[in-house]
């Protein structure tokens, strides 16, 4: 591959042009020329210009750093040789102003070539970072370091040990790892979470099976409790039954005995009875008024007050009193009078009334039997009264119905059944049946906000199976892991001294011998040197600045002959790496770069006069003045 044409209008270049040839070309010019900015155009040709990096302190991001300083849109076409093609890559400003479209089209057949963003990717076969730290050098930035992604020590490591890119065991170990960290990092990871999980839900599956033997516990002293409740209900409704039975029975009997009693035969029989005894014995009389005294009593005082009351209203009160006192007196005289014309009974007659009401007393015992008569019969109306009372009584807000279905599930009574303290009972059950229903929705609408049995069984089950394949694959990713460590510690032990011994041989070539060992960590990216390979290691900080540099550009240069050797002569850019460089070794440096030019194409940008005086009137390296 080699760079012929750079055309620019970027930063201070206005449509600018750089032509350039194979093999080593030297570009000189003061500073502010446009040298790093060529440098950078190049970059940006075959990686792009980030939209996105933005200015901090002390740096400038390429976006603004490289604005056409004469104001028009960023402009840019590299022509090249890949193969034994000729190659034209154009890229034009977007709406931003900055390099963004790219065009790429084949000069020989006017084609486009089939190149993605970016470019230099598939035309150099390296990312931009691996390009920045090994075939491109800006100023000032000679470290092989700062590779945060690792990308050019597993490059180095494949290309060397395997020759395939794409074989990287270093790559793998940091997939391996991550992926094993995915599974399990400490607390994190597929695995903790899937314990921690399967933890929360068997313990969760604990509390629910609890709580449903807790609930069927609660539900089964329910139904003790109702069943208890039904019996004593059921034998409330049978003691209430027979109680109105018994009621009922005995109003109908006090009925029978008060209609008996009082039935118009047995009433006419006393009265006769009654009648013919004070008859017969009128002076019982004024020692027991019988129903016609006051009945004669009543009539007078009837009609001696209505007497009494017209004569006071026509005359005075007083004389109206005296009025009805005669009245009164002249009444009842009548009446006794009317009485006295009556023939008095005889003994027989006596005696057959009395056998009409009772047959076995005898005449002595008219006056106890006419008294024990009149007795039984107003206490037979009043054992009726009671009776009816009662029955209404029990028969208040029942539900007959009910309660005769209700007793059709009552066991037999005991023999001394209270249903008072029954109904007592009845009440506590009840408030006990509340409290346990309570208890139950309580226990219910816990259970249904942590979910069902089976949810959470099959949720266990997923998860375990989970949690087995996950420890599976963990185990095979810690042997493969372990595995690849042991085959990348030989490796690394394997093509370490490749490189170290490049780099070691060019730089006892540059320093004529005073630095003859490098030695070079590919884990850590560590580097130390030796005078000679007794020497202690020498660290790389104790060395000038020149001589630092010179290691890391001898180091850059063996990466492009061992590890880059086999591309497609990706050619070289170095911009003022010999800042610090004397002249003895300067010397020796640009002999070797006039060796490599002869495999590969070399852009040296340079601020010095003197590597174009010391390569002047070599006919093998073209020079080129700016400004």
């Amino acid at each position: 591959m080699i760079y012929r044409e750079l055309n620019a209008t970027f930063g201070n270049l206005n449509e600018q042009t750089l032509q350039l040839t194979d093999g080593l070309n030297v570009i000189y010019g003061p500073n502010g020329t446009g040298k790093s900015t060529w440098s950078a155009f190049l970059r940006v040709m075959l990686y792009g210009i980030s939209t996105r990096e933005q200015n901090k302190i002390g740096f400038l991001a390429d976006k603004e750093k490289y604005k056409p300083w004469s104001g028009v849109p960023m402009y840019g076409k590299l022509r090249m040789t890949v193969g034994d093609r000729p190659l034209c890559l154009e890229r034009t400003a977007g709406k931003n102003g900055l390099l963004q479209t790219m065009t790429a089209v084949y000069e020989d057949s006017g084609r486009p070539a089939e190149l993605s963003e970016p470019p230099g990717e598939q035309l150099l076969g390296m990312k931009r970072e691996v390009f920045e730290r090994s075939v491109f050098t800006a100023q000032g930035a000679l470290s092989v370091g700062a590779d945060k992604d690792g990308e050019l020590a597993r490059k180095i490591t494949a290309l060397v040990q395997t020759g395939d890119a794409d074989t990287n065991f270093s790559l793998a170990k940091a997939r391996l790892e991550k992926w094993r960290r995915a599974k399990r990092y400490h607390k994190s990871g597929l695995i903790p979470d899937l314990e921690e999980r399967l933890r929360r839900d068997r313990t969760l599956l604990e509390e629910l099976r609890r709580d449903k033997e807790q609930r069927e516990e609660l539900f089964v002293k329910k139904r003790i409790l109702v069943a208890e409740l039904e019996r004593l209900r059921a034998q409330i409704a049978w003691k209430k039954l027979e109680q109105i039975r018994l009621a009922e029975e005995t109003l109908i009997l006090a009925e029978k005995r008060c209609t008996a009693e009082l039935s118009e035969e047995r009433q006419a029989a006393l009265e006769l009875l009654e009648r013919l005894y004070f008859e017969r014995n009128p002076a019982d009389t004024k020692k027991d008024v019988s129903h016609e005294t006051f009945k004669t009593l009543a009539l007078g005082a009837g009609i001696g007050g209505v007497a009494a009351a017209a004569v006071g209203l026509l005359t005075s009160w007083l004389v109206g009193v005296v009025a009805g006192a005669a009245v009164f007196a002249v009444v009842c005289l009548f009446r006794r009078k009317k009485r006295k014309k009556i023939a008095t009974p005889t003994q027989e007659e006596l005696l057959a009334a009395l056998r009409d009401v009772d047959p076995k007393a005898d005449v002595t015992q008219i006056r106890s039997v006419l008294a024990r008569e009149r007795l039984r019969g107003q206490q037979a109306k009043q054992d009726a009264r009671f009776a009816e009372e009662r029955l209404e009584l029990l028969l208040r807000d029942v539900d007959h119905e009910e309660l005769v279905r209700c007793a059709e599930h009552a066991e037999e009574l005991p023999e001394r059944f209270d249903s008072a303290a029954a109904s007592a009972r009845m009440g506590e059950i009840e408030r006990s049946i509340y409290r346990l229903e309570m208890e139950t929705t309580a226990i219910t609408s816990r259970m249904e906000a942590k979910g069902t049995i089976a949810e959470v069984e099959a949720r266990i089950t997923a998860q375990q199976a989970e949690l087995s394949a996950a420890e599976a694959e963990y185990q095979a990713l810690t042997v493969a892991l372990d595995t690849l460590c042991e085959v990348n510690g030989t490796l690394e032990r394997s093509f370490a001294p490749v490189l170290e011994k490049t780099a070691g041989e060019l730089l006892a070539r540059i320093t004529d011998g005073q630095f003859c060992v490098v030695e070079w960590s590919g884990s850590d990216g560590s580097l130390t040197v030796r005078e000679h390979p007794a020497a202690p290691p020498r660290n790389i900080l104790s060395l000038s600045r020149g001589t630092l540099d010179e290691l890391y550009l001898c180091l850059r240069l063996a990466i492009c002959e061992t590890v880059l050797d086999g591309e497609e002569s990706v050619p070289l850019v170095l911009d003022d790496v010999f800042a610090f460089c004397d002249d003895e070794r300067l010397v020796r440096m640009l002999s070797y770069l006039k060796e490599l030019a002869q495999k590969r194409q070399i852009i040296l940008f340079t601020c010095h006069k003197r590597e174009s005086l010391l390569l002047q009137g070599d006919s093998a390296v073209h020079t080129v003045t700016l400004g």
